[in-house]
């Protein structure tokens, strides 16, 4: 899911900047998880369990702050990935990154791990 957000800003960075148009990014990145879905259960028999949408919502930080938002996956013995987004109180997109470490570490640890490194780079 996260590389359908990389994806999904990648391709509404482009269309602004490339072709002067803007469009529902996250309209965009539902319809990239739909086809995802729809191909792993057609090519492979595979049903992923549906999405649940908050009805909350998205909700921008507050004037002069970022917002950070960091995950990350511990693939078994392949190490830990982190991967971190930060938005400003305009919702623009400053950053997208995707990391991959060596570490041998628990989710939790790899989650703290995450939200420091989320932390590290909102800092710059």
């Amino acid at each position: 899911m996260f590389a359908n957000l990389c994806w999904s800003s990648w391709t509404s960075w482009n269309n602004v900047i490339h072709e002067q148009s803007t469009h529902d990014s996250i309209m965009l990145a539902t319809g990239f998880t739909r086809d995802y879905r729809e191909y792993n259960t057609k090519v492979h028999g595979l049903v992923s369990a549906p999405a649940v949408c908050s009805s909350a919502g998205w909700i921008p930080p507050t004037h002069s702050c970022l917002k950070v938002n960091v995950d990350a996956f511990v693939p078994g013995s392949a190490g830990v990935c982190f991967g971190v987004v930060i938005r400003d109180e305009f919702v623009k997109l400053l950053l997208i990154v995707a990391k991959k470490t060596n570490c041998r570490w628990s989710p939790k640890l790899a989650e703290a791990a995450a939200a420091r490194y989320g932390i590290e780079l909102a800092r710059r």
